[in-house]
């Protein structure tokens, strides 16, 4: 039953799979093969928590079975649950037992997926450690470029501009569509003032393959503010603050360019629309009382 199972699996049916692997667990309830089959079965018919429950019963029976916790995992990060992708994944690595062929054979996107994790979770630093160390053994292989995007953006968080900048250049040789590299390495120019052209040429880029990023016309925005572009600027901030999701960053980048202009009635009125939403978090609130304080500095006594 379960290679007949897995027969079916193999053939994209799944629905036989499920079968079979069920049959299979009436005989023998407690075998892990079968239920972790079962459950990533389950997983590709987006049956989550029947996926979950079963990866659950094997950990009840062998609580550092690798294959049980990396599915878990891989469930986890699919429904953007990433703190508890991140543990079980952990878990997983201690669990990991060489001398065994399926776990060597997945050891290598463990690692990967892990590395996303941290990303997801802002823990820029273990980013960049694991996915290097997975780069470093990789390099060459198809599909190694896919973690260069994410080191780039981590330098970038950690400030390490140069070393985000070189990151994100090797991701853009991989794949020139890749509007996120775009958008951020075209942010790191202007932090580092080293092409405000060409910051806003890649910023530009990003925002014409994706036009509904907010994120990218944000920092498009901030680009033709620096060229001296402010109407353009404020023209696409403007479609930002309408979208819920971009409404305090847009506020927050409209307030920074009406300080840039000498605007300070329109400046100080966005730093208000910040201080009164019950949506701002405390990097916002943080980011509002600088230029509220930059503003009081340079209006005039």
């Amino acid at each position: 039953l379960n290679v007949s199972g897995d027969a079916y699996f193999s053939e994209s049916d799944l629905s036989a799979a499920v079968r079979e692997y069920r049959k299979g667990l009436e005989l023998a309830p407690h075998d892990v093969n079968l239920l972790n089959s079962l459950g990533v079965t389950y997983a590709l018919m987006n049956m989550t928590e029947m996926a979950f429950d079963t990866f659950n019963r094997v950990l009840d029976i062998e609580p550092d079975n690798f294959m049980a916790l990396f599915n878990k995992g891989l469930g986890e990060k699919k429904i953007k649950d990433y703190e508890q992708a991140v543990k079980s994944f952990t878990r997983a690595l201690s669990a990991f037992n060489s001398d065994d062929e399926e776990e060597r054979a997945s050891l290598g996107e463990l690692q990967f997926q892990l590395g996303v994790c941290q990303f997801r979770i802002g823990n820029h630093r273990e980013c960049i450690r694991q996915l290097k160390k997975w780069y470093k053994q990789r390099k060459g292989e198809p599909g190694s470029e896919r973690c260069l995007r994410y080191i780039g953006i981590s330098y970038f968080h950690l400030e390490q501009f140069k070393e985000s900048a070189k990151w994100l250049q090797r991701a853009l040789v991989t794949n020139q569509s890749d509007g996120e590299a775009l958008s951020m390495l075209g942010t790191v120019y202007l932090q580092t003032g080293e092409g405000d052209d060409i910051a806003l040429n890649l910023c530009q880029r990003s925002v014409e393959m994706e036009p509904d990023n907010g994120a990218y016309k944000i920092r498009y925005a901030r680009a033709l503010a620096v060229s001296g572009k402010y109407d353009q600027a404020l023209e696409i901030l403007a479609s930002c603050t309408r979208s819920r999701k971009f409404r305090i960053n847009g506020w927050l980048e409209t307030a920074r360019i009406n300080l840039m202009k000498g605007d300070w009635h329109d400046c100080e009125r966005n730093l208000k629309k910040i201080f009164s939403s019950k949506e701002t978090e405390p990097l916002h609130l943080e980011q509002a009382k600088e230029l509220q304080a930059a503003l009081v500095e340079k209006q005039p006594k």
